[in-house]
């Protein structure tokens, strides 16, 4: 084997001081040039370092020469792990005899890679703000990069963070009536009006489904013609027949309804039970099953609707879609969702409060549709479809001003025991109006 024979070290090796952009004294640098290239006077070149504003131990190391310019980091790349060792650089002073070590600066060898020549890798300041960003600013900042770059999953959380902010004024229970009584008072302290002026005006802003206070009976109360609007009623007929259907075909429903999920399973369920009815029993209670079957198809289904403009069809793909008449899709998506435009793409949202308003209608409705006594077995069902606790499915139907009683045999204390529900019982003499079911406001602290 040919043994390869040590290069000659020169006598003697200039050094001097090395200067980083802002005047500072930094190194010493232990550098090599894996492309081969040797400095020297016949292939001088000229060094600069430049170093982090904030991070004082990070520099570039840029050797420049006619052609190309070398350039090294002591941080990112292979750098990234931890170091094995740490190296340093010897230097013997000749006229001493002595030889002194200094720790090269970041304990390692810099590489030196060819890169385009006449870069400028000072720091220029560009993307650093001169003052801090108020909360607010920063947050619309936010929102715009993860509206342009942020995949659908995180679109979405950030949609649900700010559903999550809750206000007075969006609320439909007794707490938002507080505040708004609240903001009320000072308006009746110069108009003279009592505290029943107050409670009464107060509740007529309810947010709930439309519905007249002073009635005694149920369908009298939330009218279907003011829960769904007059240009719907053609295609809520359409709706009435493919029941019907379902009703006399009991095939039909296992074979299409069924299988391409035209309805939610409790609406499914209750067909076999609509035979043998009077015919205005049995129209009434179709026409809100009808109605209930849209309403849950919204409720259950995806919170964002997207639809695709570069495309034909339009709304008739969210119609298909959603297994909503295209009449009251277009109703619905005014009433209760947001649209936005994203490119070329136009999307439907539901917030927060739209969705528990859109499950207020649906719950009014499914007790309407048992002519306002809805049994414990019903309630249970109800339930296990929207898939919620039953305490909260009971302090939702009391905003609507029905009467929930627990069945008898549940257990004292569960989160799912079975409730039987009415809607202006008529048992009561005299009999009582919807406002009188409606929950009392709690004014002031409990002492």
């Amino acid at each position: 084997m040919v043994k390869r024979k040590r290069d000659a070290f020169p006598p003697i090796i200039h050094m001097q001081p090395v200067e980083d952009a802002t005047g500072t004294t930094v190194g010493p640098f232990a550098v090599y040039f894996p492309s081969g290239f040797k400095p020297s006077s016949e292939a001088s070149c000229t060094w600069h370092v430049y170093t982090h504003k904030k991070h004082k131990h990070q520099h570039i190391i840029v050797a420049r020469t006619d052609k190309v310019d070398f350039v090294g980091r002591t941080q990112g790349g292979e750098y990234v792990g931890h170091l094995p060792c740490r190296y340093a650089i010897g230097m013997l002073d000749k006229a001493t005899g002595k030889m002194q070590a200094m720790s090269a600066e970041a304990g390692r060898i810099i590489r030196m890679e060819p890169r385009c020549p006449g870069v400028n890798y000072e720091d220029t300041g560009a993307g650093v703000r001169s003052e801090p960003l108020d909360a607010e600013t920063r947050m619309k900042e936010y929102k715009r990069l993860i509206e342009q770059f942020g995949s659908t999953r995180r679109k979405r959380q950030l949609t649900a963070k700010e559903n999550a902010v809750v206000t007075a004024d969006a609320v439909g229970g007794a707490e938002a009536l507080t505040d708004m009584l609240k903001v009320a008072a000072d308006k009746a302290a110069e108009s003279n009006m009592t505290k029943d002026d107050i409670i009464n005006q107060t509740q007529a802003l309810r947010a709930i489904p439309p519905h007249h206070p002073e009635a005694t009976k149920p369908h009298d109360a939330y009218r279907l013609s003011e829960l769904v609007p007059r240009d719907c009623n053609q295609a809520l007929s359409g709706v009435v027949r493919q029941l019907q259907r379902g009703i006399d075909e009991p095939e039909f429903v296992d074979g299409v309804m069924r299988p391409k999920r035209m309805f939610a399973a409790y609406v499914l369920a209750k067909l076999p039970y609509m035979k043998n009815m009077s015919s205005d029993v049995f129209e009434r209670r179709l026409s809100h099953l009808a109605l209930l079957g849209t309403l849950l198809n919204l409720y259950i289904g995806p919170p964002m609707l997207k639809l695709d403009t570069t495309r034909a069809g339009g709304l008739t793909f969210l119609s298909k879609r959603t297994n909503v008449p295209m009449d009251m899709l277009d109703h619905f998506l005014a009433k209760f969702y947001q649209r936005r435009v994203h490119g070329t793409s136009e999307i439907y949202d539901i917030s927060r409060d739209s969705k528990g308003l859109l499950l207020l209608y649906v719950l009014i409705v499914a007790v309407l549709a048992e002519d306002g006594e809805m049994t414990s077995e019903t309630f249970e069902s109800l339930r296990e479809c929207l898939r919620m606790a039953s305490i909260e499915l009971v302090s939702r139907l009391r905003e609507l001003g029905c009467v929930c009683t627990a069945a008898k045999g549940s257990p004292a204390a569960s989160s799912m025991k079975p409730y039987s529900v009415s809607l202006l019982p008529a048992q009561t003499v005299p009999p009582k109006t919807l406002r009188d079911y409606f929950p009392n406001l709690k004014i002031g602290r409990r002492k």
